[in-house]
């Protein structure tokens, strides 16, 4: 009897941690790492917006609410509740990978290179300085997706600023999931580096 009872103790044992080896793995393997997208080539040839425009600009600092610093997608249930996704995260910090696609975008939108990312405490010599302030960045993932933004163009030699504005823009999820949602925030994204480059160019002209 007292064999059977050690016995029956192991297999206990053995059930237990194979139960808990799989309920520790199977978030990680379930989890989805999403990235914003720039503009398409094809996006920029189609919409004759390129033009040969010889500068140096220095894209940001972006800044982008504190509710979206963080790892999360979060999407917006109504005007004063968020919500945070349990397994759908930024592949890396959502400041980072917007900075990175609107300097990819304004690069191909104005054909030029360089076009820097602007640094603290650096001194590139750029003509132009992008500042941007992301009011909001959300949407549903089976509706609509905003952005608001409140951006200048600044002289890069006196800090003047030359052009501001603040845009919204508001795009439908195309589909079902939040690869839908990051989609259309690319999308949005692609709209405003459009406006930023049209600005740029009438400043240039």
């Amino acid at each position: 009897m007292k064999k059977y009872c050690v016995i029956k103790m192991i297999v206990i044992l053995i059930v237990s941690l194979l139960i808990l080896e799989g309920c520790v793995t199977r978030p990680s393997a379930l989890t989805k790492f999403y990235l914003l997208s720039p503009l398409a080539i094809s996006e920029v040839e189609d919409s004759d917006k390129a033009g040969e425009i010889f500068m140096t600009i220095g894209v940001g600092p972006v800044h982008l609410p504190e509710y979206l610093d963080r790892p999360e997608i979060v999407t917006r249930i109504n005007p004063n509740e968020l919500k945070l996704a349990e397994l759908d995260i930024w592949a890396e910090p959502l400041q980072v990978n917007f900075t990175r696609v609107l300097v990819e975008n304004i690069s191909r939108l104005l054909s030029t290179e360089p076009v820097a990312v602007f640094l603290w405490g650096a001194s590139p010599q750029i003509d132009f300085q992008i500042d941007i302030e992301v009011v909001r960045l959300d949407g549903d993932i089976a509706g609509k997706a905003f952005l608001i933004a409140q951006w200048s163009i600044l002289d890069s030699a006196n800090k003047s600023i030359l052009f501001s504005k603040k845009s919204q823009y508001t795009e439908s999820v195309s589909g079902t999931g939040f690869s839908a949602l990051v989609a259309a925030q690319s999308r949005m994204i692609g709209a405003l580096s459009l406006d930023i480059a049209e600005a740029i160019k009438s400043l240039h002209r």
